[in-house]
């Protein structure tokens, strides 16, 4: 059966998120917990309308009644006082004799309480329960469950008197719709009852799941990792038709052998061992069944880390669903993990679900190491309205196109691309991939003629797009023809180019460095080292002496770009780029017939390759300027003869190379972690990291891969800033070929803010590590200090944001450039028409709207970047918006109709750092303020600061 795509106008489509007002501070907390009850259980403990009289009289029943029309099951409500004042069995309850209260809810509903009363009528009362025990019922579950606490317990404390409310705590939580209360005394009693029942709603709609039973305890010592309140049938240590952990609202700790609560080690963890499923290397699979057709956004599962124990989050994952249970389908969306044995703490993994349709969802979690721990999952999906058939959707399904796979919601940002080895070369594949099946073929004569017509539509499409490609290519040849007896005084730009600004016969005009630091070739939007790290699991031997670390790699999503905007014009060209001869002489001659570039590019262009704007730092050049680009980004003035030529590559021995993991997938291939044994002489002294990372290029990259590889080295060399991460070397004496690049021991700077809380958070009996505000502006101003550094040399970065920050010992941050951000966090980026995947919460509105790059678009990046950097990295940019609704954000700042929305000033925030944070965000580029502004504010708002060591 194909994967069903839901149809549904947006507003059932839309995902849910977080409330705009939701307070930092809270946020703070759970995450640095990371113990208590999913947010939803917190806020779930409303009356369900026994005494609101919501639930009607008609759903309440009893097994019996004294006297119907005075103490019948009606009177059974809380605070209900009239006629009897109260429901009252007929007979008396004992340990073996047992009445109950029945109240059938309507719904799935979550129970997290209940509230009792004894009958006080009017002061004649005298009975009440001192015990109770609950039943409860839903959907899909064979009978009637007794509800049980985590130690085996049924009963509940009941009532005292027979006016006083007893609130009882129902842990773990029912998911019911339908509940008994049961009088319960060790001896026999007379009793009455007045009831409430205190949850929520169960949004989610889970009736059910299977799955294999978790691993029993071989050793007394050994935790139990079974879902032990499983409340549905268990045969041959599989169990079925119930609900238990997996969907309780409680969230595992991190350390799973420490037993927070009292009902022992690991009590809230799921856990399955790769050897105990029938066969090493077999995966987990759950099923999940739903009350009611469902549109699904995303699926999250709660996982633990646990590496040094052998736990690690699932590699991969793949995703089946189905109608009616019986008929999955066949080619899944799939899920791949970046593996990480840097931290050990308990996460949030979400899978991308993207609007597919169903009633079941069949999920196969793939091990990464020894065991998978789950203690949470939830989804967010929406009913589909309507009476629909499995059949109807074999009979009626259309495929979706892949490129539309991603569109209603972002990627996640810890997912992996990749592509199953049977796609085909250049289909579009998402990080999640939903692979489209093809329609059913007809089975009637109508079906027959309607394909008939399908293709006749298309066969005429084909043939405008043909002539179309025709008429565009006989006019830009005749184009090119005119352009070639134009004047020398005169030029034509790209149709992209919306200003120019011609000064003394040069594009751009000219200025002096302010500084005096000149022409440095490099300019390419930096990209984070991986948010996760070391792993050694996947090690070969093979690594030790470093051999081709280049193995196959997923191909992901390459977006087809256009040209280069660029100039044409008949003055004389600027001096040509200089390539460094002793690199030429380490690169061989690419094979006879290489195979197409596009197998070897692991992301996409952050933007579309065109000259620079007005408004942008000048060249620092006498002559006519021209835009040099690389794969990253924008290079504004041409490369000085005498700065290339006395730097040196330098070669770096592999065997000083230890292989640590791999990061992820770049733009000339894999990007791996290394620790360096012995540091070269040359690098700074400053520089006090073992880890390094390192770019490899692909052995069978075509010529046009490898000398852009080579020109990427010779634009990085004269890079030499404290806070820009540099070329320490490389290794080009054989294949593959390796630059090796400064790296930090804490990942990147996102990953470390969510590990950290706010100095000033009081959290009681907490152990998570804190920030000081000082300390983050201290981290920002090191980030401004680099994009100085940057702003004074003409170099225009497209991607600045804590993700493509790294962070060393003493909370040294560096700027960096591993060409892997799109991969670890594709869910801030955002496809724009023939530009490929953008940051756009991060990037000016001339940028999204115009194409236009600037040091002052930058300085709008750096403070959103400071925004995240205050929060803690807490949630996106603009968290409550969708991606389109950014896009209109940024076309208010362009038309200049209306208030544009902005980012509201974080929680212990000084007024004055917002308020650089909103200049920076001006409309026009010369209101916002210059790096070397920014700077040297940032420095004195943190003079006197002085950090504590991180090690």
């Amino acid at each position: 059966m194909p994967l069903i795509r839901c149809r549904l106008p947006p507003t059932m489509c839309r995902r849910r998120r977080r409330s705009p007002g939701a307070s930092w501070l809270l946020v703070a907390a759970l995450c640095a917990a990371r113990t208590s009850l999913a947010l939803e259980l917190v806020r779930c403990g409303w009356p369900l309308g026994m005494e609101s009289g919501d639930i009607p009289d008609s759903a309440i029943t009893a097994s019996s009644a004294y006297d119907a029309g005075s103490v019948g099951p009606l009177h059974g409500r809380l605070k209900h006082d009239k006629n009897g004042g109260a429901w009252c069995p007929r007979s008396t309850v004992s340990k073996d004799k047992s009445e109950f209260l029945q109240i059938d809810l309507g719904r799935l509903v979550i129970i997290t309480g209940t509230r009792t009363q004894g009958r006080f009528g009017n002061g004649q009362g005298v009975e009440y329960t001192e015990d109770i025990l609950l039943d409860y019922w839903r959907p899909g579950l064979p009978r009637w469950r007794h509800w049980k606490d985590q130690k085996g317990v049924q009963k509940l404390p009941g009532n005292t008197n027979t006016y006083t409310v007893a609130e009882q705590k129902v842990d773990p939580i029912i998911i019911a719709s339908k509940i008994r209360f049961i009088p319960y005394s060790d001896h026999l009693r007379t009793v009455c009852m007045r009831v409430d029942i205190l949850g929520c709603v169960w949004q989610e709609g889970v009736v059910s799941y299977s799955m294999p039973q978790g691993e029993a305890p071989k050793a007394a010592e050994d935790p139990d990792l079974r879902d032990k309140s499983y409340d549905g049938l268990e045969e041959a240590n599989w169990v079925t038709s119930g609900l238990g952990q997996l969907t309780d609202g409680r969230r595992g700790h991190d350390d799973f052998t420490i037993d927070y609560y009292g009902h022992g080690p690991g009590y809230e963890w799921v856990a399955w061992k790769n050897d105990s499923l029938g066969g090493h290397g077999r995966p987990v699979e759950l099923v999940f069944e739903f009350d009611s057709l469902r549109n699904f956004s995303a699926m999250h599962l709660h996982t633990n880390n646990f590496f040094t124990k052998g736990v690690q989050v699932f590699s991969s994952a793949k995703v089946y669903l189905s109608v009616g249970g019986k008929l999955f389908s066949g080619l899944p969306i799939e899920y791949q993990y970046m593996p990480d044995t840097i931290m050990e703490h308990a996460r949030n993994v979400t899978i991308k679900l993207h609007h597919v349709v169903g009633r079941f969802l069949k999920v196969q979690l793939y091990f990464e190491s020894q065991w998978i721990m789950v203690s949470e999952v939830s989804f967010d999906s929406v009913v589909v309205p309507g009476n629909v058939t499995e059949e109807y959707f074999e009979n009626n399904y259309v495929g979706v196109p892949p490129q539309d796979s991603g569109k209603d919601v972002p990627l996640q940002r810890d997912a992996v691309h990749s592509v199953h080895p049977k796609h085909e070369p250049g289909k579009a594949v998402g990080t999640s991939s939903v692979l489209s099946g093809g329609s059913a073929a007809p089975k009637d004569p109508e079906s027959k003629q309607l394909v008939g017509l399908l293709i006749g539509a298309l066969t005429s499409v084909i043939l405008l797009l043909l002539a179309a490609i025709a008429f565009i290519v006989v006019r830009s040849r005749t184009i090119k023809s005119n352009l070639s007896h134009a004047s020398t005084d005169h030029f034509t730009t790209e149709k992209a180019m919306t200003e120019m600004v011609a000064n003394k016969g040069h594009v751009y005009g000219q200025v002096g460095n302010e500084d005096g630091e000149k022409g440095i070739l490099y300019h390419e939007p930096f990209a984070p080292a991986n948010m996760y790290g070391f792993h050694p699991s996947n090690r070969s031997a093979d690594y030790t002496d470093v051999p081709d670390i280049v193995q196959e790699y997923a191909v992901p999503l390459v977006s087809s770009q256009g040209p280069p905007g660029t100039f044409h014009t008949n003055v004389p060209p600027p001096t040509p780029m200089r390539t460094l001869p002793a690199l030429h002489n380490f690169f061989p001659k690419p094979p006879p017939v290489p195979p197409p570039p596009e197998k070897y590019y692991a992301a996409t262009e952050i933007v579309q390759k065109a000259p620079p704007v007005p408004g942008s730092p000048p060249p620092s050049v006498a002559h006519s300027s021209s835009s040099t680009s690389s794969a990253y980004g924008q290079i504004l003035h041409p490369p000085s003869e005498t700065r290339t030529a006395d730097i040196q590559l330098n070669s770096i021995p592999r065997a000083d190379l230890k292989y640590l993991s791999k990061l992820g997938l770049g733009h000339f291939g894999e990007v791996h972690l290394f620790e360096i044994l012995r540091t070269p002489s040359w690098v700074r002294s400053s520089y006090s990291s073992k880890y390094v990372a390192v770019k490899a290029l692909h052995k069978e990259a075509p010529i046009s891969l490898r000398e852009e590889f080579e020109r990427e080295m010779e634009e990085m060399l004269p890079l030499n800033q404290e806070n820009i991460s540099c070329v320490l070397g490389a290794c080009l004496e054989k294949e593959p070929h390796l630059l090796v690049m400064e790296y930090s021991e804490h990942g990147d700077l996102y990953q470390f803010l969510q590990n950290h809380v706010a100095e000033s958070t009081n959290l009681p009996h907490s152990h998570a590590e804190t920030l000081s505000y000082g300390c983050l502006i201290y981290m920002a101003t090191q980030i401004a200090a680099g994009m100085k550094y940057l702003e004074q040399n003409n170099y225009i970065l497209n991607d600045l944001a804590t993700r493509n920050c790294i962070v060393g010992e003493d909370y040294r941050v560096k700027i960096a450039d591993l060409g892997v951000s799109r991969n670890v966090y594709p869910a801030d980026y955002f496809e724009l028409p023939g530009r490929g995947d953008c940051p756009i919460r991060w990037m000016a509105w001339e940028s999204i709207i115009l194409d236009k790059y600037s040091s002052r678009s930058v300085v709008w990046s750096f403070a959103v970047t400071l925004w995240e950097i205050l929060t803690f990295a807490r949630e996106q940019p603009f968290e409550d918006l969708t991606d389109e609704k950014v896009m209109e954000n940024a076309k208010i700042y362009e038309k200049s109709c209306g208030k544009p929305i902005t980012l509201v000033q974080p929680i212990g925030c000084h007024k004055e750092v917002y308020d650089l944070m909103c200049e920076c965000w001006q409309r026009k580029e010369a209101d916002r303020p210059t790096f070397k502004e920014i700077h040297m504010f940032l420095q004195r708002k943190n003079l006197g600061y002085k950090h504590h060591r991180t090690s």
